[in-house]
């Protein structure tokens, strides 16, 4: 690999690290990616969370990807800005020591309403059909397509599986901090970037490109939006969330927050 820095946005929802992605794409100096060829890996990620696949069998399968994705890149930065990562987070900071890691965290309330309503993903059937081969592994295995391809939850609920991969996520991509080889990380909110450009700035700083007013005017109203919609939860859903996501929202300082307004839907 050539002295090509690699970075990894790593997130719990789509829209947020979309729009960093976005962000960046164009910016002289960094060539930006949002879920880098996540078809080649998703299924083999939760397997690997699983411990159906050793560590060294994903860094080599990472090797394919990101070493050949930075030798042949034209830019000294190769960014990819994705939650599919979220499962192997661990094992891409032991594999890319120098890599730079930056965890994108949401609201938790937005991440969930949005998987909910609008993505429609962790359906019933294919979450049913994975934990019937996890149970049962003399069973095909579920295709690679990605709606049969999210960490397992102990909830038959798709609500409550939400919620879960949620606080999940958020505490997997954390939890880098306390990895072998401490990768160079830092944290953001997401509505921290869009309340003060000064936010902003310090995340451009860290990697590693000149910044660009245009950078907070983007964040306002990201260009992948086209109708924002604001989801609420049902008084059923907010009791189920806050008792699975409290002790998470409340270390991120949201419980303490009013639902923002942010048009990432």
């Amino acid at each position: 690999m050539r002295d090509t820095q690699l970075i990894f946005v790593i997130g719990s929802g789509r829209c947020g690290t979309k729009a960093i992605a976005k962000m960046m794409a164009g910016v002289d100096g960094i060539e930006a990616h949002h879920e880098y060829c996540r078809y080649a890996y998703q299924r083999e990620a939760v397997l690997s969370y699983l411990g159906k696949y050793p560590p060294s069998w994903m860094y080599v399968w990472f090797q394919d990807i990101y070493d050949s994705a930075a030798y042949y890149s034209e830019q000294p930065i190769f960014l990819d800005s994705s939650h599919k990562l979220v499962p192997v987070v661990n094992i891409l900071a032991e594999r890319f020591p120098t890599a730079k890691f930056i965890h994108l965290v949401r609201d938790g309330r937005k991440v969930c309403t949005s998987f909910f309503y609008k993505l429609q993903i962790h359906d019933d059937r294919a979450a049913r059909i994975l934990k019937e081969w996890i149970d049962n592994p003399d069973l095909p295995i579920p295709p690679p397509s990605e709606k049969y391809w999210h960490i397992p939850a102990p909830y038959e609920d798709r609500w409550q599986r939400i919620c879960w991969w949620w606080q999940e996520s958020v505490s997997l991509v954390e939890n880098i901090r306390n990895a072998k080889h401490y990768p160079t990380y830092c944290s953001v909110r997401l509505e921290d970037l869009i309340a003060d450009d000064f936010e902003l700035k310090k995340l451009v700083d860290f990697i590693g490109v000149p910044y660009d007013e245009s950078f907070y005017q983007f964040l306002q109203k990201p260009d992948h939006v086209y109708v924002p919609i604001n989801y609420s939860m049902t008084p059923e859903q907010s009791s189920q969330f806050w008792s699975i996501c409290g002790d998470t929202m409340k270390y991120y300082g949201y419980d303490s927050e009013r639902e923002s307004d942010v048009g990432y839907y």
